[in-house]
């Protein structure tokens, strides 16, 4: 059976401390109203979550997959100086199925953001790197939450097969 690779881009926007209501209506739609006047496109699904907008765009199969990230790169461009002060520059990938992560490691504590990274780089990350299977392990962005000024570390383990 011939693999088929749909043609996919992500768009990844962070703004610590934002409720997903700000997420949607400040970052999410105006997003989806750029990008859905690009040609080709078969679907456009999004998730706002706290602190956090994914939107993800198919395309027709007959579609350029550098083409297409390129014109979604080009459109966020264009609206990003209108996201609310704080946020973090888009990122647009090109999806790739087997660089997908499985699985979300969240360290928390209430030491400092140094201690807590320290801990999630030697004591996590690199002994899962090490593993039979592991492509990619990422130590994302540090993030508070709550008012007890709890710091986490999240990480992302993707398969390699």
């Amino acid at each position: 059976v011939p693999r088929i690779d749909i043609p996919t881009v992500t768009v990844t926007t962070t703004l610590v401390g934002a409720g997903p209501e700000e997420i949607e209506t400040r970052i999410t739609k105006p997003i989806e109203e750029a990008i859905n006047t690009i040609s080709g496109i078969d679907e456009l699904r999004s998730v706002s979550v706290e602190g956090l907008s994914q939107v993800v765009v198919l395309f027709e199969l007959e579609r350029s997959l550098d083409a297409a990230a390129q014109d979604v790169r080009d459109k966020v461009a264009t609206i990003a100086a209108q996201f609310p002060e704080g946020t973090d520059p888009s990122v647009v990938d090109k999806f790739d199925i087997d660089a997908t992560p499985i699985m979300y490691i969240t360290v928390s504590g209430s030491r400092d953001l140094k201690a807590l990274t320290e801990i999630a780089r030697k004591q996590v990350k690199e002994p899962l790197e090490s593993l039979l299977g592991v492509g990619a392990l990422q130590v994302g962005k540090p993030f508070e939450r709550g008012g007890d000024r709890e710091v986490s570390q999240r990480l992302q383990l993707a398969y390699q097969q």
